[in-house]
């Protein structure tokens, strides 16, 4: 009984001493890895999650116009969208979904005909929001 106790603790001790050395032989190669790959990390480094598909006058109402602004993701678990024009939040809209892919049209209301206007999108989370789209640049007809 007392060999197979000591058996048993020589070999505990082999694996302890085991991870001890093969977590010192990675510390070199942790010190390279970045966990950046979350799109709603503020450092994250990877591919736009969001993107302006199209941007068009239209009319909404009589003699009523207004810009929509049609945004696709391919990330999920997302509360909303934000809407910016020229580098200014103008429209934000409120929507939990759990879809992979999030298809969302935006009006801006309040764009003035003949002004080129710059519009990005960002996706809004509990905790903050994504970086913002690539801008789509367009001019008002």
């Amino acid at each position: 009984m007392a060999y197979e106790l000591n058996f048993r603790n020589m070999k505990k001790a082999f694996y302890i001493l085991a991870a001890a050395f093969f977590l010192l032989g990675c510390k070199s190669k942790l010190d390279d890895v970045q966990l950046n790959d979350n799109p709603y990390d503020h450092e994250y480094a990877g591919p736009k999650v969001v993107r302006i598909d199209s941007v068009r006058r239209m009319e909404v109402g009589f003699h009523v116009y207004a810009t929509k602004v049609s945004l696709t993701s391919s990330t999920e678990m997302y509360q909303g969208a934000i809407l910016y024009r020229n580098g200014v939040a103008i429209k934000t809209i409120n929507r939990t979904s759990h879809a992979s892919v999030l298809t969302e049209a935006l009006y801006d209301n309040t764009a003035v005909a003949g002004t080129a206007y710059s519009y990005t999108a960002a996706l809004k989370y509990d905790n903050g929001k994504t970086g913002q789209s690539d801008a789509f640049n367009f001019i008002t007809p």
